[in-house]
């Protein structure tokens, strides 16, 4: 996909398109929480119309593969003890290892 087709509100999702591959590890958040750790499981796909009937309300996205989900309440049961991760934006590469979401990562595989 052109990068420098997209809006300037669009652009700040730009890693969905490239670096990520099939293949990679996302780490979801809710809120500074971690949520879920999820595998790529398709190329970027963008819809450029938004159909309701089909249920997507977005246009950028990627499959994911059900099977490797891992879900971190399934992981830290007790609510109480979930690790807090502030975020500073929507999307990043994780790249240090010595960083809690790396380390989260690992714990989750």
């Amino acid at each position: 996909a052109d990068l420098f087709q997209l809006s300037d509100k669009e652009r700040q999702y730009a890693s969905i398109v490239s670096p990520m591959a099939v293949g990679d590890k996302v780490l979801v958040f809710v809120h500074h929480y971690p949520f879920a750790l999820v595998t790529v499981a398709s190329d970027y796909n963008y819809i450029a119309r938004r159909e309701p009937e089909i249920g997507v309300w977005f246009k950028h996205f990627r499959r994911i593969d059900p099977e490797a989900t891992r879900y971190y309440p399934d992981l830290v049961t007790n609510a109480k003890e979930w690790q807090r991760i502030p975020m500073t934006g929507t999307l990043f590469s994780v790249l240090d290892p010595a960083g809690a979401s790396y380390r989260l990562i690992e714990q989750f595989q």
